[in-house]
C-alpha cells in the first residue's frame, strides 16, 4: 500500500540552529505550519505504520536553510526507526536526467511530470521490496499524476490521505 500526502515543499524542513535574517524570515513564515506538519506526520505514521517514508525532496534542498536544517520526514523516520528515502534528484541529477531524455524540465511539467515521477519510482524500486507499505510526500501538484503513475506502472494500491496539507489542515 502506498499512502500519498501532498504538501507545499517549504513545510518539509525545519532548522535547529540560528540562520541568517533572510532565512529566518522565510522559516518563521512557515514555522507554525511545519510544526503542525511534523505532529501530523508523527500521528499518521503511528496510525498506518508504513515501512518507509519517501519524499519528493533531496539533501541539496536542505543546504538552503543552513547546517541545522533537517527533513521533517527523515526526523519522523528516525524517531520511528523506519526507512527514509529522498526520491527527488538534485539539480545536477535533474539536469542530466532531462538531457538524457532529450527534453527540459518545463516540457516535463507540461506533460504531467513523467520523467521526474518515473525517477522517483526508480529510486523507490531500488530501495524497497515491491510489497513494502510506504508513505510518499510530494508537492500537492503531483498528487493526481503520481497516483495514476503508481497505479498504471506498478498496479499498486494507492490511497491519497491528504491532497494538500495547507488546505486540508489549515489550523
Amino acid at each position: 500500500m502506498i499512502y500519498l500526502v501532498g504538501i507545499n515543499h517549504s513545510f518539509q524542513v525545519r532548522t535547529k540552529e540560528r540562520v541568517s535574517l533572510e532565512q529566518s524570515i522565510s522559516l518563521c513564515q512557515n514555522f507554525e505550519t511545519a510544526c503542525r506538519f511534523e505532529k501530523y506526520l508523527q500521528k499518521l505514521v503511528d496510525q498506518i505504520t508504513p515501512e518507509a517514508i519517501c519524499e519528493e525532496y533531496n539533501e541539496e534542498c536542505l543546504f538552503v536553510y543552513g547546517n541545522g536544517a533537517y527533513s521533517i520526514a527523515k526526523n519522523v523516520c528516525d524517531n520511528h526507526k523506519i526507512q527514509h528515502i529522498f526520491c527527488d534528484p538534485n539539480r545536477q541529477e535533474r539536469d542530466e536526467l532531462y538531457v538524457a531524455n532529450g527534453t527540459t524540465e518545463d516540457e516535463d511539467e507540461k506533460n504531467c511530470f513523467p520523467i521526474r515521477e518515473n525517477e522517483w519510482l526508480r529510486r523507490i524500486n531500488i530501495s524497497l521490496p515491491p510489497d513494502a507499505s510506504m508513505l510518499f510526500i510530494c508537492g500537492a501538484i503531483h498528487i493526481s499524476t503520481f497516483k495514476k503513475r503508481l497505479i498504471n506502472t506498478n498496479a499498486l494500491t494507492v490511497e491519497v490521505i491528504c491532497r494538500d496539507f495547507e488546505l486540508d489542515y489549515p489550523y
